[in-house]
């Protein structure tokens, strides 16, 4: 189901951009290493998951701004059941990557916005992809 595997934070191979994971468990509080193909790297942290509404939640507590310039990074993503299968829904919220005045292009609002939103239409479209597969 597409569920069990968005659940399974241990295993997050939705994105093609991923080369490596790390994780230690599946338990609230575990982190995960995302290593990228082009070197980056990400820490993100378990902080939510419930199995009766179908939703997990991490935060990033590290990043590399050349794959995810932002700060205070949350995301939730949703299942719902329906007639034709799962509808996902991704929901992410941060900060630029750059918090002060006058920030740098590549750590501005909207190059962040469209880092974060590169990565999660990249991680839906793998998970769909995943899912069909099983």
């Amino acid at each position: 189901s597409v569920w069990k595997i968005i659940k399974n934070f241990k295993e997050f191979q939705w994105n093609p951009d991923i080369s490596k994971l790390e994780a230690k468990s599946n338990e609230i509080g575990s982190e995960r290493t995302i290593n990228f193909k082009n070197g980056s790297s990400v820490i993100q942290k378990l902080e939510k998951l419930n199995e009766e509404k179908k939703m997990i939640g991490w935060r990033i507590i590290e990043t590399d701004n050349n794959v995810l310039p932002v700060n205070s990074y949350a995301a939730k993503v949703f299942i719902k059941s329906t007639k034709n299968g799962s509808l996902v829904t991704y929901k992410a919220g941060f900060y630029r990557g750059y918090m002060a005045n006058n920030p740098p292009i590549e750590l501005n609002d909207e190059n962040s916005k469209k880092k974060v939103s590169e990565f999660i239409k990249k991680s839906l479209n793998g998970l769909k992809k995943i899912a069909e597969n099983n």
